[in-house]
């Protein structure tokens, strides 16, 4: 009886840790379906769709999607196949490449301001109604922001988000932002296929903050 009670909860532990989550299906393309156990119907996913070690993941030809995981690292889901997210897990533990690491530490370093960002944005659009309803208003040139450009770069618009983190570069080319900046744009960039570019912001980020932490990865050395 002993033995049979041990083995019940053996047996509970491993279920507990099939079902727990640990990432969410991001990035969407084309059909995309999930099932929580082998033995379940696979349904449509959506973006956000939270997975389990014990699920797997489908996609159709010529769909793709992106799993993010708790821990911030990522795996990129090709066409046509069925995916155990138990292996993909385990895969996605044993290494990281240059840019998911760089992936994962920027976006370690925006998820604080997310919250913030429409509160303050609300603030300066308010002080700048008023400031420009007095006799005292000069016109001036707008200063970047380096958050919108962020959350251009998380929905992949990276058209709207390069010309932002130009200027935030050209408005402090050694302040911070200049190197959350350049770190996106080798991202983007590295995207886009563009290694001219990728070279030449490593580059800058390089020569410019030598002791970045965003630095220290293969790739970017």
């Amino acid at each position: 009886m002993k033995r049979l009670c041990v083995m019940l909860a053996i047996t509970l532990s491993l279920c507990w840790l099939g079902a727990q989550q640990v990432g969410k299906i991001n990035h969407i393309v084309g059909e995309v379906r999930y099932r929580e156990s082998p033995g379940a119907n696979f349904l449509k996913a959506a973006g956000n769709t939270p997975v389990s070690l014990s699920g797997e993941i489908q996609t159709a030809i010529d769909a793709s999607a992106e799993i993010l995981w708790n821990n911030g690292r990522s795996s990129k889901i090709t066409s046509g196949k069925t995916f155990s997210i138990r292996k993909l897990y385990e895969e996605a533990g044993k290494s990281l490449s240059w840019d998911q690491d760089l992936k994962r530490k920027i976006s370690n370093l925006f998820a604080p301001q997310k919250s913030e960002s429409s509160s303050v944005a609300g603030i300066r659009r308010n002080e700048r109604q008023a400031t420009q309803s007095t006799e005292m208003f000069w016109s001036y040139e707008e200063s970047a922001d380096i958050q919108a450009a962020y959350e251009h770069y998380e929905k992949q618009e990276y058209h709207l988000a390069i010309p932002i983190l130009e200027q935030v570069i050209e408005q402090g080319p050694l302040k911070k932002d200049a190197e959350y900046s350049h770190a996106l744009l080798i991202l983007i960039y590295h995207q886009l296929g563009n290694t001219t570019k990728v070279k030449e912001h490593q580059d800058l980020l390089k020569a410019d903050f030598p002791n970045s932490t965003l630095l220290q990865q293969n790739g970017m050395e």
